[in-house]
Protein backbone atom coordinates (compact mmCIF):
# COMPACT_ATOMS: atom_id res chain seq x y z
CA UNK A 1 0.00 0.00 0.00
CA UNK A 2 1.07 3.11 -1.07
CA UNK A 3 1.98 5.96 2.01
CA UNK A 4 -0.42 8.26 2.57
CA UNK A 5 1.43 11.63 1.63
CA UNK A 6 1.70 14.26 4.92
CA UNK A 7 0.29 17.35 4.06
CA UNK A 8 1.67 20.28 5.83
CA UNK A 9 0.33 24.14 5.74
CA UNK A 10 1.31 25.33 2.59
CA UNK A 11 2.19 22.41 0.96
CA UNK A 12 -0.84 21.56 -1.72
CA UNK A 13 -1.19 17.62 -2.65
CA UNK A 14 1.01 16.97 -5.53
CA UNK A 15 -2.36 15.56 -6.92
CA UNK A 16 -4.39 18.94 -6.92
CA UNK A 17 -4.77 21.17 -9.66
CA UNK A 18 -2.47 23.71 -8.54
CA UNK A 19 0.77 21.13 -7.50
CA UNK A 20 0.16 20.41 -11.54
CA UNK A 21 0.47 23.96 -12.63
CA UNK A 22 3.57 24.75 -10.28
CA UNK A 23 4.89 21.43 -12.40
CA UNK A 24 4.18 23.56 -15.69
CA UNK A 25 5.58 26.58 -14.33
CA UNK A 26 9.13 24.24 -13.55
CA UNK A 27 8.90 22.63 -17.29
CA UNK A 28 8.96 26.39 -18.49
CA UNK A 29 11.71 27.30 -16.22
CA UNK A 30 14.01 24.26 -16.69
CA UNK A 31 14.31 25.86 -20.44
CA UNK A 32 16.50 28.84 -18.59
CA UNK A 33 19.06 26.49 -17.10
CA UNK A 34 20.97 27.00 -20.18
CA UNK A 35 21.09 31.02 -19.62
CA UNK A 36 22.51 30.02 -16.16
CA UNK A 37 19.32 30.89 -14.51
CA UNK A 38 20.29 29.98 -10.43
CA UNK A 39 18.36 31.99 -8.31
CA UNK A 40 15.02 33.14 -8.35
CA UNK A 41 13.00 35.73 -6.50
CA UNK A 42 9.52 35.13 -6.12
CA UNK A 43 7.20 38.58 -5.31
CA UNK A 44 3.96 39.79 -5.97
CA UNK A 45 2.45 43.59 -6.56
CA UNK A 46 0.70 43.57 -2.75
CA UNK A 47 0.87 41.42 0.13
CA UNK A 48 -1.68 38.35 0.53
CA UNK A 49 -1.54 37.14 -3.42
CA UNK A 50 -0.06 33.98 -2.64
CA UNK A 51 3.78 34.04 -3.68
CA UNK A 52 4.72 32.25 -0.05
CA UNK A 53 2.71 29.14 -1.55
CA UNK A 54 3.79 29.40 -4.79
CA UNK A 55 7.39 29.74 -4.10
CA UNK A 56 7.31 26.82 -1.70
CA UNK A 57 5.18 24.80 -4.06
CA UNK A 58 7.51 25.13 -7.09
CA UNK A 59 10.37 24.46 -4.61
CA UNK A 60 8.45 20.93 -3.84
CA UNK A 61 8.14 20.47 -7.60
CA UNK A 62 12.11 21.24 -8.45
CA UNK A 63 12.87 18.85 -5.81
CA UNK A 64 10.63 16.22 -7.29
CA UNK A 65 11.94 16.56 -10.62
CA UNK A 66 15.53 15.56 -8.75
CA UNK A 67 17.02 18.86 -8.31
CA UNK A 68 18.64 20.24 -5.59
CA UNK A 69 16.65 22.82 -3.85
CA UNK A 70 17.14 25.85 -1.60
CA UNK A 71 14.20 27.72 -0.35
CA UNK A 72 15.36 31.06 1.39
CA UNK A 73 12.43 33.32 3.31
CA UNK A 74 14.00 36.73 2.63
CA UNK A 75 10.62 38.22 3.71
CA UNK A 76 11.86 39.68 6.61
CA UNK A 77 8.73 41.53 7.55
CA UNK A 78 6.17 38.85 7.29
CA UNK A 79 7.91 35.46 7.09
CA UNK A 80 5.84 32.15 6.47
CA UNK A 81 8.19 29.55 4.78
CA UNK A 82 8.84 28.00 8.65
CA UNK A 83 4.89 27.64 9.01
CA UNK A 84 4.12 26.29 5.29
CA UNK A 85 7.16 23.50 6.05
CA UNK A 86 6.57 23.25 10.06
CA UNK A 87 10.06 23.84 10.78
CA UNK A 88 11.84 26.10 13.62
CA UNK A 89 12.72 29.70 13.10
CA UNK A 90 15.02 30.47 15.72
CA UNK A 91 17.84 30.39 13.29
CA UNK A 92 18.03 31.89 10.12
CA UNK A 93 18.92 34.13 7.43
CA UNK A 94 19.11 37.12 9.43
CA UNK A 95 21.83 35.64 11.77
CA UNK A 96 23.53 34.29 8.41
CA UNK A 97 24.14 38.03 7.48
CA UNK A 98 25.25 38.99 10.35
CA UNK A 99 27.92 36.07 10.58
CA UNK A 100 28.84 36.62 7.27
CA UNK A 101 32.02 34.24 7.22
CA UNK A 102 33.06 31.01 8.89
CA UNK A 103 36.52 30.86 10.45
CA UNK A 104 37.71 28.31 8.26
CA UNK A 105 36.87 29.12 4.29
CA UNK A 106 35.46 32.89 4.40
CA UNK A 107 32.15 31.17 3.27
CA UNK A 108 28.98 32.46 4.66
CA UNK A 109 27.32 30.10 7.40
CA UNK A 110 23.86 29.55 7.44
CA UNK A 111 22.13 27.18 9.19
CA UNK A 112 19.36 24.99 6.75
CA UNK A 113 16.53 22.74 7.31
CA UNK A 114 16.07 19.72 4.92
CA UNK A 115 12.49 19.44 4.40
CA UNK A 116 12.32 16.49 2.03
CA UNK A 117 14.93 14.61 -0.22
CA UNK A 118 16.43 17.53 -2.53
CA UNK A 119 14.64 20.12 -0.66
CA UNK A 120 16.75 22.80 2.18
CA UNK A 121 15.16 25.86 3.70
CA UNK A 122 16.80 28.70 5.20
CA UNK A 123 14.09 30.46 6.91
CA UNK A 124 13.97 34.12 7.45
CA UNK A 125 14.94 34.13 11.75
CA UNK A 126 14.54 36.69 14.38
CA UNK A 127 13.40 40.16 12.31
CA UNK A 128 15.50 42.65 11.84
CA UNK A 129 15.24 46.21 12.88
CA UNK A 130 15.83 47.36 9.20
CA UNK A 131 15.22 44.30 6.53
CA UNK A 132 15.60 46.36 3.20
CA UNK A 133 19.55 47.04 4.95
CA UNK A 134 20.28 43.48 5.43
CA UNK A 135 18.73 42.61 2.11
CA UNK A 136 21.24 45.59 0.41
CA UNK A 137 24.45 43.99 2.51
CA UNK A 138 27.43 42.84 0.84
CA UNK A 139 26.79 39.58 3.33
CA UNK A 140 23.51 38.82 1.39
CA UNK A 141 25.62 39.36 -1.67
CA UNK A 142 27.87 36.77 -0.34
CA UNK A 143 25.35 34.72 1.06
CA UNK A 144 23.14 34.15 -2.77
CA UNK A 145 26.77 33.76 -4.62
CA UNK A 146 27.99 30.73 -2.38
CA UNK A 147 24.28 29.20 -2.33
CA UNK A 148 24.08 29.05 -5.96
CA UNK A 149 27.38 26.83 -6.00
CA UNK A 150 26.01 24.47 -3.68
CA UNK A 151 22.27 24.10 -5.13
CA UNK A 152 20.68 23.39 -8.86
CA UNK A 153 18.17 26.07 -7.89
CA UNK A 154 17.99 28.62 -4.89
CA UNK A 155 14.24 30.13 -4.68
CA UNK A 156 13.75 33.68 -2.31
CA UNK A 157 10.41 34.13 -1.42
CA UNK A 158 10.61 37.97 -1.03
CA UNK A 159 8.03 40.91 0.59
CA UNK A 160 5.80 42.40 -2.22
CA UNK A 161 6.75 45.23 -4.31
CA UNK A 162 4.84 48.36 -4.14
CA UNK A 163 4.44 48.13 0.04
CA UNK A 164 8.21 48.49 0.71
CA UNK A 165 12.10 48.47 -1.04
CA UNK A 166 12.96 44.84 0.21
CA UNK A 167 12.20 43.45 -3.04
CA UNK A 168 13.67 45.70 -5.33
CA UNK A 169 16.89 45.84 -3.18
CA UNK A 170 16.90 41.55 -3.25
CA UNK A 171 15.81 41.60 -7.07
CA UNK A 172 19.42 42.84 -7.72
CA UNK A 173 20.82 40.29 -6.64
CA UNK A 174 19.17 37.37 -7.94
CA UNK A 175 19.01 35.90 -11.80
CA UNK A 176 15.28 36.69 -12.21
CA UNK A 177 12.31 37.06 -10.93
CA UNK A 178 8.45 35.80 -11.10
CA UNK A 179 5.86 38.04 -10.26
CA UNK A 180 2.74 36.75 -8.47
CA UNK A 181 -0.75 38.11 -9.27
CA UNK A 182 -3.85 37.24 -7.52
CA UNK A 183 -7.12 37.56 -9.88
CA UNK A 184 -9.90 39.67 -9.13
CA UNK A 185 -7.50 41.12 -5.62
CA UNK A 186 -4.96 43.06 -7.97
CA UNK A 187 -5.70 45.75 -10.24
CA UNK A 188 -3.95 45.58 -13.30
CA UNK A 189 -2.62 49.46 -12.61
CA UNK A 190 -0.99 47.77 -9.24
CA UNK A 191 0.62 44.87 -10.98
CA UNK A 192 1.85 47.08 -13.86
CA UNK A 193 3.31 49.83 -11.74
CA UNK A 194 4.89 46.66 -10.15
CA UNK A 195 6.77 45.01 -13.29
CA UNK A 196 7.50 49.02 -14.42
CA UNK A 197 9.53 49.27 -10.79
CA UNK A 198 10.97 46.24 -11.28
CA UNK A 199 12.34 46.63 -15.17
CA UNK A 200 13.32 50.27 -13.50
CA UNK A 201 15.50 48.85 -11.19
CA UNK A 202 17.11 46.61 -13.99
CA UNK A 203 15.73 43.45 -12.89
CA UNK A 204 15.75 40.23 -14.81
CA UNK A 205 11.44 39.54 -14.95
CA UNK A 206 11.18 36.09 -16.04
CA UNK A 207 7.20 36.20 -15.70
CA UNK A 208 4.20 36.55 -13.87
CA UNK A 209 2.14 33.92 -12.55
CA UNK A 210 -1.94 34.44 -12.47
CA UNK A 211 -2.71 32.83 -8.99
CA UNK A 212 -6.29 31.83 -7.31
CA UNK A 213 -8.12 31.90 -11.22
CA UNK A 214 -11.40 30.87 -10.59
CA UNK A 215 -10.84 28.00 -14.08
CA UNK A 216 -13.91 26.30 -13.86
CA UNK A 217 -15.96 29.58 -14.35
CA UNK A 218 -13.23 30.10 -17.66
CA UNK A 219 -13.97 26.18 -18.21
CA UNK A 220 -17.74 27.06 -18.57
CA UNK A 221 -16.90 29.79 -20.75
CA UNK A 222 -14.71 27.93 -23.43
CA UNK A 223 -16.10 24.56 -22.86
CA UNK A 224 -13.06 22.99 -20.99
CA UNK A 225 -11.06 22.76 -17.70
CA UNK A 226 -7.36 22.64 -17.57
CA UNK A 227 -7.30 22.91 -13.41
CA UNK A 228 -7.06 25.79 -10.96
CA UNK A 229 -4.64 27.51 -8.50
CA UNK A 230 -6.25 27.61 -4.68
Amino acid sequence: MKKKETQLPGVVDSRSAFAESCRALRTNLLFLEEHRVRSIMITSALPNEGKSVVAANLAVAFAAGRRKVLLVDADLRNPTQHKCFDVDNTVGLTQALRRPQSSENGAPEIIVQQTRPGLDVLTSGPLPAGPSDDLASDAMIRLVEFVKTKYNLVIFDSTAVLPVTDALVLARHVDGIILVVRAVHTRSEQAGEAIKQLRRANTNLLGVVLNSVNARKIAARNGHYHGAAP
